[in-house]
């Protein structure tokens, strides 16, 4: 096999590739169609054919039943009606609603064209046959894999999945301490205030939160940190998700969702049964967050609410759910 770079690239370059033989089907066609020396444009086929089949049919009708946008079939019918080939009629039933029919030239240029159209029929099922595989099966179920899921979601996703591989964990360390103030002070000085129990525990987290059974741990890309966040003790069972803060240069690289799956395996290795945070509705990339991890919202007690900025209370109850 000759190699090139479509052999190289496979799939990547799959979109080129359908283009590369669609483009040469179509000069195929031009040559083809040029034999019979009818004025005919391979692009109408499909429309035009769909008109043949049914007789009398609407644009939404052949929209739907060819696959293609109700506007690019509008536009093909303008052109064929320009060279005479189809013409209008109303709904008897229904005068709002139109619909195309072959004229009597297109039914003259139909019959002109049909045993073309079969020959290449016969001979592209044969090219078809010759390599061995059922093309038209595999781009039926490649259509509903599309369908199914769009390229553009898939490659999101799996992208997704790339970026969480990227951030690396770090466990906290004294030398961190300074990393750990400046993350979290620069979004609550960019979205809120710095209250009193902000400070005391991003001031001094080693007494505050390591010391009294709590965790904390940084996200690093490329050797630099880029996220924090840290986990309180409320007692043994339970512990408070606290302090993400991802700078805004690493944000949309999955840093604050590497964080919190591992702070959630965490409290599990703790024997943790629930892990609870605070937030604000308003910082909703973070919520949203929150929710994909799997936390629940409940009714905020205010009689344990730490901040003055929470007005959302959510939960994570570890017994019987995989981290």
């Amino acid at each position: 096999m000759r190699k090139n770079i479509f052999n190289d690239t496979r799939g990547l370059s799959l979109g080129s590739r359908f283009r590369k033989v669609g483009d040469a089907l179509y000069q195929e066609a031009v040559s083809i169609i040029a034999e019979f020396e009818v004025d005919f444009k391979p692009k109408w086929f499909v429309v035009f054919y769909t008109i043949q089949l049914k007789e009398t049919v609407s644009v939404t009708e052949i929209a739907h039943y060819v696959g293609i946008s109700h506007p690019a079939v509008s536009q093909i019918i303008k052109e064929l009606k320009k060279v005479g080939l189809v013409s209008s009629i109303t709904d008897k039933a229904d005068e709002r609603k139109k619909a195309v029919t072959l004229s009597d030239k297109g039914q003259e240029v139909a019959h002109r064209l049909n045993p073309m159209w079969d020959a290449v029929e016969t001979v592209t099922n044969q090219m078809i046959m010759a390599t061995g595989y059922d093309i038209i099966d595999v781009m039926d179920k490649f259509e509903k894999q599309l369908e199914q899921t769009s390229l553009y979601d898939r490659v999101m996703e799996y992208r997704k999945q790339q970026l969480l591989g990227e951030a690396q964990i770090i466990a906290y360390t004294p030398a961190h301490q300074k990393y750990f103030a400046q993350l979290n002070y620069e979004w609550l000085n960019k979205y809120f205030k710095v209250e009193p129990c902000d400070a005391a525990l991003l001031d001094d987290p080693q007494k505050n939160i390591i010391d009294k059974g709590g965790y904390i741990c940084f996200a690093q890309l490329n050797g630099e940190i880029v996220g924090t966040c840290g986990l309180y003790k409320i007692n043994d069972g339970v512990y408070e998700l606290i302090k993400m803060a991802v700078t805004d240069k690493a944000q949309g690289k999955q840093v604050g969702k590497k964080l919190g799956l591992h702070m959630l395996e965490v409290a599990k290795q703790q024997q943790a049964s629930r892990v609870e945070l605070q937030s604000n509705t308003r910082l909703k990339p973070a919520i949203h967050l929150y929710r994909t991890l799997g936390f629940r919202e409940v009714p905020i007690d205010e009689s344990s609410q730490n901040y003055e900025r929470a007005n959302i209370m959510m939960v994570y109850d570890i017994i019987d759910k995989k981290v």
